[in-house]
């Protein structure tokens, strides 16, 4: 069998990117973006899920807590603790809905409202102060991710 010369040929893709490329880790050490809408505006509490599925109450009182409505940056590598948002502080009857809550340690303000006093408070999290937000929207993966 006789071989046949075949001229070589060349050929060249361009490479385009077509997305973003994260340098440095920009969305491991990065901020999400998330909304604070938990309820809705409505007035209600917020309670934290603890390992045990029992809740602990964070707002203040039943009604203290409504969302801003805003937009807010947190680091990435903050804590987001899954929870509820209640209008009526009956977590039972299903007026309550899941929310993911962010707040601030705050080690110059480490007290709570328990029973309607004011009191220094330890949970599995550590010592906390409320200061936060909350979101209805459970999914962490479509919050959007800046660079910090």
């Amino acid at each position: 069998m006789k071989n046949t010369y075949v001229k070589p040929e060349m050929q060249v893709e361009e490479f385009l990117a077509n997305q973003y490329v994260a340098a440095c880790g920009d969305t491991e050490y990065g901020n999400y973006k998330f909304l604070c809408n938990a309820g809705g505006g409505t007035y209600g509490a917020i309670f934290l899920k603890n390992s045990d599925g029992s809740y602990t109450r964070l707002s203040s009182s039943k009604d203290s807590f409504h969302a801003c409505g805003e937009s807010h940056e947190t680091p990435v590598k903050d804590h987001y603790y899954e929870g509820l948002f209640d209008v009526d502080s009956n977590h039972s009857n299903g007026n309550e809905s899941p929310c993911l809550i962010w707040y601030k340690e705050d080690t110059k303000n480490e007290w709570v409202w328990e029973n309607g006093k004011r009191v220094k408070k330890t949970v599995g999290l550590g010592t906390y102060s409320y200061s936060g937000h909350a979101t209805s929207n459970m999914s962490r993966d479509s919050w959007t991710t800046v660079k910090s």
